[in-house]
């Protein structure tokens, strides 16, 4: 089993609360830029992808096995070599028999008017 954690404020994102148009209850999301972020969307299913690697750490845990890091075309990778931008997404622990509890995601009305 791999179990991970991705930290997506790492990207290039805005958190916002914007109040529903259905009941003006408060929603809070995420909005991830595409191109900035460089992701890349496929032409036949119009989802959206982010390519990650991940490296062993020098000193495994049962909370931690693995780094993420995102993995950026070259030419990105070379003009980011200079100024250190690398930034750490998140983690993953391989193997084990460990709980994962963390809590069930918030579930979202479908027929809710979101905010974007």
């Amino acid at each position: 089993m791999i179990r991970g954690k991705i930290n997506l404020t790492a990207l290039v994102s805005a958190v916002m609360t914007k109040k529903s148009k259905v009941d003006g209850r408060d929603v809070k999301g995420i909005f991830i830029p595409i191109k900035e972020n460089h992701l890349f969307e496929s032409k036949e299913s119009g989802n959206i992808y982010m390519d990650i690697i991940a490296f062993p750490v020098k000193e495994p845990k049962d909370t931690m096995t693995h780094v993420l890091k995102q993995s950026l075309p070259k030419e990105v990778r070379e003009e980011r070599k200079d100024n250190k931008d690398e930034k750490f997404f998140g983690s993953l622990v391989v193997g084990g028999d460990r709980q994962y509890n963390d809590p069930a995601p918030e579930q979202i009305n479908e027929n809710d008017d979101l905010p974007f």
